[in-house]
């Protein structure tokens, strides 16, 4: 957790904000982004072979900011590529247990990528 952030001047390739549930993203390509992908709130989603490369912030953010533990949870990220750079990062401020909020399998991290899993 790094505290709160400006994300009003951020832009995001791919965005699914407030409890969004149930969406598959599958095979994008998401360059030039401060956010490559940015789950808010939202559960139950999947993630999978997605390339992502020069985001400049990280590839993927999932984050609680605003609401209660638990709301973010389940999602399924699996089979993407992640360039240089941070892959992932997890922020917010509910205190729940982030280890529920995503499962990361089958990442292909390219040299110089960090927080990749």
């Amino acid at each position: 957790d790094q505290g709160a952030k400006d994300l009003g001047t951020h832009v995001f390739g791919i965005y699914l904000d407030d409890e969004s549930n149930g969406v598959t993203l599958a095979d994008n390509t998401v360059t030039g982004s401060r956010y490559g992908l940015y789950l808010h709130g939202a559960f139950a989603n999947v993630a999978s072979g997605n390339t992502f490369r020069n985001n400049l912030d990280a590839h993927l953010l999932l984050a609680d900011w605003g609401f209660p533990a638990g709301t973010i949870h389940d999602n399924v990220v699996r089979d993407n590529r992640f360039g240089p750079g941070r892959a992932i990062e997890l922020a917010g401020n509910s205190g729940d247990d982030r280890t529920r909020w995503a499962t990361f399998s089958g990442s292909i991290c390219e040299p110089g990528a960090t927080d990749c899993r």
